[in-house]
């Protein structure tokens, strides 16, 4: 349980530095476009995202699940994967290219999906790579590499803004940093398997093995492909129905949901090849602690991100947009999304054995959620706007997280969960009343005409506020006695080296 800790941490250690660079970056790029142009550009990532989908086949959650088990095999199942990569790649760039064209797109949309769609082509080549990583959950790797594909992202924003460049330079982001994510992923796998050689992987070329990994990928491959349509599809479904400029109010709340979505990632990214190992030597009461231990935190961290984000939602806002009120529609948006944040905080510890153990399921519950998110947002949002998306992106992870603690119940094993929010809850409430009364300090140094110059004052204020209601939390939990002598040792492991 201690290496998954570290990895958490390590992970999310790179994770929060890049973003916090990202976050200044997107508080001028946001401005910079505005909201018919920020609509173009978060389309053109959400296309590229869909088709990105195909380009792994659900293989990587397959194979990394068969290296942690088996970590003799990862050679065999590198060089398969690596030429499977070359060729899905390939032909997804084409496809979208060609897709794009055909629904005659506007020129610089067509143009940035013929950019960003190489980044896409190189970025399945690190697939095979970052699978090994996992399956050795050598996962600080990983985190180094985030960080340096996060400065690429902001070096990328901040030269299009010094420079007057639209969207299809800033399409360049992902071919630059998949180039140097290739390339270091290649120096990390060497180190731990001295045999590789990739000039050697169709000599090792085995296509029954092969055969084998697709078909086994099969649920896999579904399950990503649904989670990724349900996941952008409503920018889609906007842009067809609203146009670029609710799509850009719609996405820069959703850019939230994005940068906070680091963190469940990581936790699931660093359970996944844990809890496969502990599920294959039938460790039921391990796997039972590891459960239990991480929803723990996850629920206690997710509460008050939704009391603040709720509360607070213009205050960032403006934030994010350096003050710039024509995105202030996004406010309401973002108080209903956040709400999707703390839904997948609180089950993504259930996600990561439910993907590895209960693989058909969780293709069942994720492909009914596609069909009710896609018929829910073509209902909704001619009605409501874009708050019809942002509810049921909720309902969507509201249905996902149901079903899968559900079936971790029935199937695995029996754990703690409603006992678990009693004091995290309790804490919320007190925090919600110190933000409410004191979230209006936050505008009186940045009123609704800000500008870029009140920035500084609004970010002072809205920390001051957030300090205090954090305080008010944190106290109320150690007044309910919430943290344990364990959770001290915990904590402090995380700072010691292996």
């Amino acid at each position: 349980m201690a290496n998954i800790s570290k990895n958490i941490f390590w992970l999310s250690i790179s994770r929060v530095a890049g973003l916090v660079l990202l976050f200044f970056a997107y508080t001028q790029l946001f401005r910079y476009l505005g909201p018919f142009g920020t609509g173009q550009y978060q389309f053109v990532l959400s296309l590229v995202a869909i088709f990105g989908v195909i380009i792994d086949l659900g293989i990587s959650q397959y194979v990394t699940k068969q290296i942690a088990e088996d970590q003799t095999s990862a050679l065999r199942y590198f060089y398969n994967f690596i030429i499977a990569e070359v060729v899905l790649s390939l032909l997804m760039y084409a496809l979208m290219v060609l897709f794009v064209f055909a629904r005659g797109y506007e020129p610089a949309v067509q143009r940035a999906v013929a950019v960003a769609g190489a980044g896409l082509f190189l970025y399945g080549l690190t697939v095979p790579f970052l699978t090994v990583l996992s399956g050795f959950q050598e996962l600080r790797k990983v985190a180094i590499n985030n960080f340096v594909a996060s400065l690429i992202n902001v070096a990328v924003i901040l030269s299009a803004i010094y420079f007057h460049y639209g969207i299809v330079y800033l399409a360049i982001n992902q071919t630059v940093s998949s180039f140097v994510s290739l390339l270091l992923y290649c120096a990390h796998v060497k180190r731990l398997i001295p045999a590789l050689r990739i000039r050697d992987a169709f000599t090792y070329f085995d296509f029954d093995l092969l055969r084998k990994i697709l078909w086994a990928a099969t649920p896999f491959a579904l399950l990503v492909s649904f989670s990724t349509i349900y996941n952008r599809v409503d920018v889609v479904i906007i842009t067809h129905l609203r146009g670029y400029e609710d799509t850009g109010l719609y996405t820069t709340a959703y850019k939230l949901v994005d940068l906070a979505n680091f963190f469940p990632a990581v936790v699931s990214h660093s359970l996944y090849p844990a809890l496969a190992a502990l599920m294959a030597k039938g460790a039921l009461l391990d796997v039972r602690a590891t459960l239990e231990k991480y929803m723990r935190f996850m629920i206690a961290i997710a509460l008050p991100v939704g009391v603040g984000g709720t509360l607070l939602s213009r205050q960032v806002i403006l934030l994010l947009t350096s003050g710039d009120v024509r995105f202030l529609p996004s406010a309401p948006v973002l108080a209903i999304l956040v709400w999707a944040i703390v839904i997948l905080f609180i089950y993504i510890t259930a996600n990561s054995l439910v993907i590895s153990q209960l693989t058909k399921w969780a293709v069942a519950v994720t492909g009914v959620n596609v069909v009710i998110n896609i018929l829910g947002n073509i209902i909704l949002v001619p009605v409501y706007g874009i708050r019809g998306a942002a509810i049921m992106t909720v309902v969507s992870e509201l249905l996902q997280g149901i079903f899968y603690f559900y079936f971790i119940w029935k199937n695995i094993t029996h754990f703690k969960l409603i006992s678990q929010f009693i004091k995290p809850l309790i804490a919320s409430l007190v925090m919600g009343v110190v933000l409410y009364f004191t979230r209006d300090f936050t505008l009186v140094a940045a009123p609704l005409e800000a500008s870029t110059k009140y920035l500084l004052p609004l970010l002072v204020n809205v920390a001051a506020v957030g300090v205090m209601g954090m305080a008010g939390y944190v106290c109320t939990l150690f007044l309910l006695k919430f943290f344990v002598q364990e959770d001290i040792i915990f904590i402090r492991k995380l700072f010691k080296s292996n």
